[in-house]
């Protein structure tokens, strides 16, 4: 007992405490009893923090109970639980309490949904009336966004928001930020490849840096010649990488550092607002679209009128912060995105054999060539939009969509009470679903079937109109071969049997798994650009496949999930010239 004590004992001079007989046993004794002290409080304040949400926070009219889980520590909750365990810690949670549980989450109580089945149960309470959710996210986001922003507001002002704002992301526009895309993606690869000996770079940085460039030019037409200190791409990493962060506005502290730089990124976005107004440029940039559709309107709307989106009009307010908005929610995703490409199809070499294979029967497989993709031809090749489809079903950029509940919500057999957090886990909705098979496994190869093309609320316009192209190739091939044959009236009939066994076939899967592939969202707030993003990723995966021959050097590492999905390593990675 003396030698244990004899380390804490030894900072005490005794000789000190002249009025009273202390002895290293009786310190010994008030270290034990603090310690002591100190755990009972812990284990006190633990148990008052659950008996308070489990007693005090539950809605006394639900005869329901809270679904199962815990609370975690005082304060902090289980947000180091998650952060410091990642994958482990969100298996060990479902295989505990299955595929809803609680938790407390970045100062929050909160309800993780990992059930597609449970998710559209959720959203059609919400469409019938019996359930209500909102905008959940962070002050610090909501601030790095803007007060007008679509990812902001919430009711009938996000839904006429949004409205506005898709007429930036049509197929005609798409095609209008195709060329400056696969310009600025094949610039970067190229340079990953330069010399003739082998590059070694992180993947993910290397990643982040092309998207950097790639998303400045695409919103707003921010190019090295506009920034030519870089200090508006600088200010954009900063909001970047402060977009969740301790909102205390300190000198030094991150959320300081961010305001700061949306200011130099708002000056920006002001500064081509204005240039464009005084030019007839063609529409090459998102920002140069929403201006088009704002004079079209009429006036322009002053900057106060935040509620202009209602009557069809976009403010200048609106447009400002949706600018940066845009900037900033599809930059992590995006390189996210980038990387997981990298990884998957660097592990998976067979796979990347299939898609210069598809390549090569398109003629695009020489890397020599530039701007040489239309929106038609990359909708023309199945296996890079099926790449790309696995990808976002295997490593989803975001692993959950937050929402605030406004009221108490009834789901199964529990009761979520008013103002807790949702999160609909996008991992677990794609690792649980039935719609697919061999889950954990990277079989591009899934999404050729037709049948899984039409599962989730995730499906892509184009992707559609090449499914219906399909069928009606399938139609017109049964009604050559039955003309041939038979009669005009058995043509006829046979063709209506055919569309309608296809459409209940798409129909039964719509109706059995509605949101089993959610990467880019579900319901009313699925991700606004989700058009542009696939639409970059499918340019990367043939610009990288055509141009680049690469190996990882860790290709088991382990990954982080908050705030995106990214190996701990930032992939380290070795590129060389294709052979």
């Amino acid at each position: 007992m003396d030698a244990i004590w004899s380390f804490p004992v030894q900072f005490f001079d005794l000789r000190l405490f002249p009025w009273g007989s202390i002895t290293e046993t009786s310190v010994a004794t008030s270290v034990l009893a603090t310690l002591a002290l100190g755990l009972s409080a812990v284990l006190l304040s633990t148990i008052l923090w659950s008996w308070y949400f489990q007693n005090c926070c539950r809605d006394p009219h639900s005869s329901l109970p809270l679904p199962p889980g815990s609370f975690g520590w005082p304060l902090i909750g289980e947000t180091l639980h998650y952060v410091r365990g990642g994958v482990t810690e969100y298996l060990k949670k479902r295989r505990k309490y299955g595929t809803l549980y609680k938790t407390h989450m970045l100062g929050s109580p909160t309800v993780r949904i990992e059930s597609d089945k449970r998710v559209a149960e959720l959203l059609s309470k919400e469409l019938s009336g019996g359930g209500a959710s909102s905008c959940a996210l962070p002050t610090s986001a909501r601030f790095a966004f803007g007060d007008t922003s679509v990812a902001v507001v919430t009711g009938a002002q996000h839904a006429s928001l949004k409205r506005n704002l898709n007429k930036a992301f049509t197929p005609a526009r798409l095609r209008d930020y195709l060329p400056s895309v696969q310009d600025c993606v094949h610039r970067h690869v190229a340079s990953w490849i330069q010399g003739h000996t082998e590059n070694q770079m992180l993947g993910f940085q290397a990643c982040k840096k092309l998207v950097g460039d790639l998303i400045l030019e695409t919103v707003v037409g921010c190019t090295r010649e506009q920034d030519p200190e870089g200090k508006v791409k600088e200010a954009f990493f900063t909001c970047n990488d402060s977009l969740f962060c301790i909102p205390l506005d300190i000198p030094g502290l991150a959320f300081n550092k961010a305001k700061k730089a949306r200011h130099v990124v708002v000056d920006f976005v002001k500064t081509r607002l204005n240039a464009s107004n005084s030019s007839g440029k063609d529409f090459v940039t998102i920002l140069d679209v929403l201006l088009s559709h704002q004079r079209e309107r009429g006036a322009e709307v002053p900057y106060c009128n935040e509620n202009a989106a209602l009557d069809g009009h976009l403010s200048d307010t609106q447009v400002i912060d949706n600018a940066v908005t845009l900037l900033i929610a599809g930059a992590d995703t995006v390189t996210s995105a980038f990387c997981s490409v990298l990884k998957l199809l660097g592990k998976h070499p067979e796979k990347l054999a299939l898609l210069r294979k598809e390549l090569e029967s398109q003629d695009l497989l020489s890397s020599d060539q530039a701007n040489d993709l239309s929106l038609e031809l990359v909708q023309s090749l199945p296996y890079v939009r099926a790449v790309v489809k696995e990808v976002l079903r295997l490593l989803p950029p975001v692993g959950g969509l937050l929402r605030l509940t406004t009221r108490t919500v009834e789901l199964e057999d529990y009761h979520i009470p008013g103002n807790w957090r949702l999160v609909y886990s996008v991992r677990g909705v794609h690792s649980e679903t039935d719609a697919f098979t061999d889950k954990d496994k990277f079989l591009p190869e899934r999404w050729l079937d037709l049948n899984i093309e039409h599962c989730g609320l995730g499906l892509l316009c184009f992707d559609s109109f090449l499914s219906i192209s399909i069928v009606v190739v399938v139609v017109v091939v049964v009604v050559v071969v039955v003309v041939v044959v038979v009669e005009v009236v058995v043509v006829v009939v046979v063709v209506v049997a055919v569309v309608l066994v296809v459409a209940a076939a798409v129909e039964r899967l719509k109706t059995e798994f509605p949101c089993a592939y959610v990467p880019f969202g579900v319901g009313g707030r699925t991700c606004l650009g989700k058009e542009l993003g696939f639409l970059e990723t499918c340019v990367f995966v043939i610009e990288v496949a055509r141009l680049a021959d690469w190996t990882l050097l860790n290709p088991d590492a382990s990954r982080l999930f908050l705030p995106i999905e990214k190996p701990v390593d930032d992939l380290p990675v070795v590129l060389r010239k294709r052979k």
